[in-house]
């Protein structure tokens, strides 16, 4: 009796750890292959006498359960948020007055040397300084407090010191020209030091180690920009630069990107005035299996892994 109660025990059991590891396995497998979609809308008018435009970036995953947002000009700034709750980012708040934030701002960040170099700039404090003693007399019933009478002596005590140290004219040309011959001397250290880095990393440059890790991060780049580039790109505006020259430049930079994104970029060029105007339609995707297999093949690696470790033994 007791054995088939273990058995059946057991089965329970092992058939609850099945169902966690599927449903441990399938959110991965969501994570990996659900793909984070992203869209970037822009609506511009930059004229001689106007400026109006309009920016939102957004990303969404899981049809929208986790979404993020940036629209400029904003008060709000990134925003990020997971169903109805907002992880990161402030919603809009009421402003406070500005002149209440001064206020705030002035009572919690002022230092006495601040509040006494107001009161020394401001309440026409009447100082008398003797020819040869640095007795200081204040006349003013408002600096009744330590530290203010403290450094306002100080600040004093310092214009005393630099009026002592004036220099003559053949001391001060020593001074500088001293103070030229030090910077030469660093920069050409700064210069020598650089040479010896690149002897150094030379050799590591031309192993084949280096040429191989450097292929495959070469190999990676291009996949991961190839995986985030967008997969629709529609522009269409007028634009014309400050001259003419320049906006023949953009056209014909335009010419040669619009291929690329099946002719989704149109744009009218104009040569007789400054102007952009136009709307920005980008949609893309990322799946993150794809960055997980380019981390896999870079840590995995044994040629970057030696590059490392000769980078690490140099600088030892």
């Amino acid at each position: 009796m007791i054995f088939p109660i273990i058995l059946g025990i057991l089965k329970i059991i092992g058939i609850t750890l099945l169902c966690i590891l599927g449903l441990a396995l399938l959110l991965i497998l969501i994570v990996l292959f659900v793909p984070i979609r992203y869209k970037v809308t822009a609506d511009v008018n930059i004229n001689d006498g106007q400026k109006d435009y309009n920016i939102n970036a957004g990303f969404s995953w899981l049809l929208c359960l986790v979404r993020g947002k940036y629209e400029y000009p904003s008060e709000e700034g990134f925003v990020v948020k997971v169903g109805p709750f907002t992880i990161y980012g402030n919603e809009k708040k009421d402003k406070e007055p500005a002149k209440e934030k001064k206020k705030k701002s002035k009572n919690s960040k002022e230092t006495p040397r601040q509040i006494a170099e107001e009161k020394y700039d401001e309440e026409s404090v009447k100082i008398s300084i003797k020819e040869k003693d640095t007795d200081v007399v204040f006349e003013n019933d408002d600096m009744s407090s330590n530290k203010e009478y403290d450094v306002l002596e100080d600040m004093l005590q310092e214009d005393e010191e630099k009026k002592a140290n004036s220099k003559p004219l053949k001391e001060k040309i020593l001074y500088t020209w001293q103070k030229i011959c030090d910077k030469i001397n660093k920069i050409r250290q700064k210069i020598q030091d650089v040479i010896k880095n690149i002897k150094k990393y030379s050799s590591i440059i031309k192993s084949e180690e280096f040429q191989s890790a450097f292929g495959l991060c070469k190999e990676s780049i291009v996949k991961f920009f190839i995986m985030i580039k967008p997969r629709k790109v529609r522009i269409n505006g007028t634009v014309g630069l400050k001259n003419p020259e320049q906006t023949g430049y953009m056209c014909a930079v335009v010419g040669m990107v619009s291929p690329f994104f099946k002719n989704g970029i149109q744009i009218t060029p104009d040569f007789e005035q400054f102007i952009i105007d136009g709307k920005v339609l980008i949609k893309g995707r990322i799946f993150l299996f794809v960055l997980l297999i380019i981390g896999i093949k870079a840590f995995f690696d044994k040629n970057i892994r030696k590059v490392i470790e000769m980078f690490r033994k140099e600088e030892l």
